[in-house]
């Protein structure tokens, strides 16, 4: 069924969801991978108040990954350097595959 994040609550870590409606609400947090990682959702909406949380490093380069089918943008991006290294121009930060496709990849 739905997944619901509330006020307080946090979706993070790795694997896949499925095709179920995910919601961030306001106050609500998604944070990608453990440490570094991919989080698959089928169909995600981050409501405006919600903050979605990234990291990446640049030595060796790695950034966590969010893959949905859906997806509706609001809210607040954090991003995050654990790295050593600080990053460089040209680094790419964040990486968010949407695909427009009903078919779930």
């Amino acid at each position: 069924g739905p997944t619901l994040v509330k006020n307080g609550g946090t979706l993070g870590g790795m694997g896949s969801i499925g095709n179920s409606p995910t919601t961030v609400e306001s106050g609500g947090r998604l944070s990608p991978g453990a440490s570094i990682g991919t989080l698959s959702i089928g169909t995600l909406t981050l409501n405006a108040g919600s903050t979605s949380y990234f990291e990446v490093t640049h030595t060796p380069f790695a950034n966590d990954k969010l893959i949905a089918n859906t997806l509706t943008l609001g809210g607040t991006l954090i991003v995050t350097n654990t790295g050593a290294a600080p990053l460089a121009a040209g680094d790419s930060s964040v990486r968010i595959r949407y695909f427009a496709s009903p078919a779930f990849k």
